[in-house]
């Protein structure tokens, strides 16, 4: 049976590059089924624009205005909500897709029905839709290496990492998963690690449209390198970084736990198993981190336990969680004024 496809689009003062967007949906191979709009209170010509070229096109598009301001996370799932076909594709407002960007997302879906998540690499373009070096893959955000995502998922690698929510579709299925989306996550992270507890996902690796990345009078491969350059930071600091981190998504990842009563007891228990060994983890480090001469003894037993051995760079989060923990035991105030800065900044988050 033929799969039904829903684009879920999510505008908001998008005038100056929709039509684009538009235009490349009805250029598809295989055309939509429908488009379902939500428009988050656009006071430009976006709503024009788009009721002017729904009677161009020959498929159903549906247009919702909010009343109020939801914010993008909300915004795509409440369009997320209101789609009818088998496949869901997330799509920005501001992207160009290549005509056989459906087709080719579709027949991952078709060839194999454990595929829950597929999603595809892009082209960088600039404002002027001028296409720059490098792929959207290269710009994927690295949430193994700092996001809540990273304390969410069973045995995350690197290379699981997806691009944006604009790369995405996924069988309507999920949504049981998927939503409410919590109101810490934003949509595409949150889709990330939802996915993986309903089925596989499957990166597609060639560029099936052009991502826009522009930004005032930034340059798009200045703003290529700046992002390239802050999530190589990240992967390098991540070894070190990453307990202090775990304190800051602490209500990001209780949505997440909560979310788990929504499967089977059996599939909720590894995953469950692995939040208590995070927490025991990342607590111990945090000791270590602190005083080494005090929870010197703690350090052994992560090693004899392999939790330091269960998460990535072993060896370097060993010695530099027992370097920073002599230093501590040994200057307290230092580290209590350190402690009182970054408690600040978890709390800040936590709001």
């Amino acid at each position: 049976m033929k799969l039904t496809v829903s684009i879920a689009l999510c505008t908001f003062n998008g005038e100056r590059f929709l039509r684009e967007q538009l235009a490349s949906y009805a250029a598809q191979s295989q055309l939509p089924d429908e488009v379902v709009v939500c428009d988050d209170g656009s006071t430009d010509s976006t709503l024009e624009i788009l009721e002017e070229w729904s009677k161009t096109v020959p498929f159903e598009v549906r247009i919702f205005r909010n009343e109020q301001n939801l914010g993008y996370a909300q915004n795509f799932g409440k369009a997320v909500s209101l789609c009818e076909g088998d496949i869901i594709f997330l799509s920005d407002q501001d992207d160009v897709w290549m005509p056989e960007k459906i087709e080719r997302m579709v027949r991952v879906f078709e060839e194999d029905p454990e595929i829950v998540l597929a999603v595809s690499d892009a082209f960088i373009m600039d404002a002027q839709g001028k296409r720059q070096d490098g792929s959207l893959r290269e710009l994927t955000q690295l949430w193994y290496f700092d996001e809540p995502a990273a304390f969410c998922t069973l045995d995350p690698r690197p290379e699981d990492c997806y691009p944006q929510g604009c790369a995405s579709a996924f069988r309507a299925s999920l949504r049981e998963l998927f939503l409410p989306i919590p109101s810490r996550w934003t949509h595409d992270i949150w889709l990330q690690v939802i996915a993986p507890l309903a089925g596989r996902g499957k990166v597609v690796s060639e560029p099936l449209f052009s991502y826009r990345l522009y930004s005032g009078n930034t340059s798009a491969f200045g703003l290529f390198e700046e992002r390239k350059r802050i999530w190589e930071h990240k992967k390098k600091i991540h070894y070190w970084n990453i307990p202090q981190q775990y304190w800051a998504w602490l209500p990001m990842i209780g949505q997440f736990e909560e979310r788990l009563s929504r499967l089977p007891n059996e599939r909720q228990k590894p995953i469950r198993k692995r939040l208590r060994q995070n927490a025991r983890h990342f607590t111990n480090r945090n000791r270590i981190q602190r005083n080494a001469l005090a929870f010197g003894i703690l350090a052994l037993w992560e090693i004899f336990t392999g939790g330091y051995f269960r998460r990535p760079f072993p060896f370097r989060s060993l010695f530099h969680d027992l370097k920073l923990g002599l230093r501590n035991a040994a200057d307290p105030r230092k580290y209590r004024e350190e402690w009182k800065l970054w408690r600040g900044r978890c709390q800040k988050n936590q709001k």
